[in-house]
Order: C-alpha cells, then sequence, then structure tokens
C-alpha cells in the first residue's frame, strides 16, 4: 500500500478518522496539524470554574491558554468571562480533535493488510485501504452514517449551556 502524506508534502503523523464528506484529505503531518493560534477543538476545552471545574495545570501560555473564540454556525461566542481553557503541546498549539488517529507505528498510515470494520449504525462492512472515502470507519460508522448526521437540517448552533449539558450527560455515563 501507498504511504499517506499531509497537503504541505511531509509524510502523514495524523488521520482525521471521520474525514471530509467534501473528499478533502484526512492526513496532517505534525507541522499542519494545529497552530499556535488555534483554540483547537471543544472536545478538549475544560471549564476552570463550576460543578465540573478542572483547574489548570502548568504555566499559562506554555502548557495551556484560555479559550477566546467568535461564535460560529455550531457555538456562539466564548470570552474569558467563561472561563474555558485548553491544554498545550510541546509546540505551545492546542492539541487537535480526539477524532484524529496519531501515527503511532511511524509508517506514514502504510497499512499492511486489508483492515475491515462493520458499522455500528448500520452494520455495512467497510475497507480501511481499499476505500479511501472511509475514514469514519475508526469511529466504526461508515461514511454515509456520518454524513447522514452532518446534514441533519435539525441540527443547530449549541450554546454553551448546551455544551455543560452534553459534558454532564457524558461524565455522568
Amino acid at each position: 500500500m501507498a504511504k499517506e502524506y499531509c497537503d504541505c508534502g511531509q509524510p502523514a503523523k495524523w488521520c482525521y478518522a471521520p474525514g471530509y464528506s467534501s473528499g478533502s484529505n484526512p492526513y496532517s503531518c505534525d507541522d499542519c496539524i494545529t497552530t499556535v493560534d488555534s483554540m483547537g477543538c471543544s472536545c478538549n476545552w475544560e471549564r476552570a470554574e463550576g460543578e465540573y471545574a478542572v483547574v489548570p495545570d502548568g504555566i499559562e501560555g506554555k502548557d495551556w491558554k484560555w479559550v477566546v473564540k467568535a461564535g460560529d454556525e455550531y457555538l456562539g461566542p466564548i470570552t474569558l468571562e467563561d472561563k474555558m481553557w485548553v491544554s498545550l503541546d510541546p509546540k505551545g498549539r492546542p492539541w487537535p480533535c480526539c477524532e484524529y488517529d496519531y501515527d503511532m507505528e511511524e509508517n506514514n498510515f502504510d497499512y499492511e493488510e486489508d483492515e475491515e470494520v462493520e458499522c455500528n449504525t448500520c452494520g455495512n462492512i467497510m475497507s480501511l485501504t481499499e476505500d479511501k472515502s472511509v475514514y469514519a470507519c475508526y469511529n466504526s460508522e461508515c461514511t454515509s452514517c456520518y454524513e447522514e448526521y452532518d446534514n441533519d437540517e435539525d441540527f443547530e448552533r449549541a450554546s454553551l449551556e448546551d455544551f455543560d449539558k452534553f459534558i454532564t450527560d457524558e461524565e455522568a455515563n
């Protein structure tokens, strides 16, 4: 099988497991995965105050930073008053989304044999190496099921209250 590469041409170290419905390259190198200016993904954000508070450890600006973000179609604005923070990697960047797979084997995602996975939603069998559009299989969900959720017309922008409820529900399970 062929090794995978980032859009910049460097060997891939990260793969966005769900893939992109647009067919964009889901592979990134360590240099392109995130930037110092990024706030990272909300899956890595923590609250410094409140019932489920996690106090940041280390030095602000080196080990963690406050999340300040303008609102978008998924989440309303976040300000310093919201007291949300994110851990930083050794290069001072927020860690990538939890949906990224890291190439721990250092083989640029060069799979030696075809791996098949069953979709948890519909039961379809997916191939990791033959069908390059099936990156969602890392989450045991086929591309069709993932896109059905992604294109849901009832999906609305989440508020910080929705985010808190989601975190509370997840921790209760």
